[in-house]
């Protein structure tokens, strides 16, 4: 169950929604995730500053339920900004990726 909320300061059109919503998906397999219940969020482009200046930077914050292990997260953290990179033309290295791991998460009602 995990969300990844993208946020950025560069524009992401519908089609680029989509793309990065099809390359989300087959990343996130790599933490043994499914995305059947892959949830995502893309913020309207916000006033954000990467090393002192207002250019072309994004982060993605993973949140999910449950854990993964650390290699996993290396690959998905490549995958994530490989994706974010070509769909934007934001350079890898003013890319972030963030985790949180839930230890509850509440679906139609009920928690797990």
């Amino acid at each position: 169950m995990p969300l990844i909320t993208t946020k950025s300061n560069v524009v992401f059109t519908k089609e680029d929604e989509q793309k990065l919503a099809e390359l989300y998906g087959k990343a996130i397999g790599l933490i043994g995730k499914s995305d059947k219940w892959l949830m995502l969020e893309f913020s309207k482009p916000e006033a954000m500053y990467f090393q002192g200046r207002e250019v072309p930077c994004a982060i993605a914050e993973v949140s999910l339920f449950g854990k993964a292990r650390s290699e996993q997260y290396e690959e998905l953290t490549g995958a994530l900004t490989q994706a974010i990179s070509e769909v934007s033309g934001i350079p890898g290295d003013r890319i972030y990726i963030s985790y949180s791991e839930l230890g509850t998460w509440g679906w139609a009602g009920h928690n797990f």
